[in-house]
C-alpha cells in the first residue's frame, strides 16, 4: 500500500488550487484549462445545432417534380381536359425542380461550413494536445500508443 511516488511524470503547480492527478495505471488523462474545455464544448454544440435536415425537403421537391414531369406527356395527349391543366403541371414541375435545386445548393453550403467548423475544432484540440508535449515525457501520442 505504501508505494514510492513515481517521478517519471512531472507536474509543477504554483497556484493555490487543488488538482487531482489520476493514477497512470488506471487511465491516461490530460489536464486541460477549463476555459479551453468550455470553448470546445460551446463550438461543438454550435456545430451540432446548425445542421438543418434539408435532404428531406429537396427529396420531396424532386419527387413532386418527377411526378409532375412524368404526368405531363399523358396529360398533354388527353383531349377532354381543360386548357389550364397542362400549363399547371409544367409550372409545378419547373417550380419544384427549381426549389429542389436551391435546397441542394443551400444544403451543400451548410455541409461545407460544418466541415470547416469541425476542422477548426480539430485544430484547437491538436493545439491543446501539443501543449502536453515536453522533452521529459515525450509526446502524448507516443504515450497512448498512436
Amino acid at each position: 500500500m505504501n508505494q514510492e511516488p513515481s517521478y517519471d511524470r512531472v507536474l509543477n503547480w504554483k497556484r493555490e488550487e487543488p488538482i487531482a492527478v489520476p493514477s497512470p495505471d488506471r487511465e491516461r488523462r490530460m489536464a486541460i484549462r477549463y476555459s479551453d474545455w468550455k470553448r470546445l464544448k460551446r463550438r461543438l454544440s454550435q456545430v451540432v445545432d446548425q445542421i438543418p435536415k434539408l435532404s428531406v425537403v429537396y427529396s420531396i421537391l424532386f419527387g413532386i417534380a418527377a411526378t409532375a414531369g412524368l404526368s405531363i406527356i399523358p396529360i398533354a395527349a388527353s383531349q377532354d381536359l381543360p386548357s389550364w391543366v397542362t400549363p399547371l403541371y409544367l409550372c409545378v414541375f419547373a417550380f419544384s425542380l427549381f426549389c429542389g435545386l436551391i435546397f441542394v445548393l443551400v444544403d451543400r453550403k451548410f455541409r461545407s461550413r460544418r466541415k470547416s467548423d469541425l476542422r477548426d475544432i480539430e485544430a484547437d484540440m491538436k493545439d491543446i494536445e501539443a501543449m502536453f508535449e515536453s522533452p521529459i515525457t515525450g509526446s502524448l501520442k507516443e504515450e497512448i500508443g498512436e
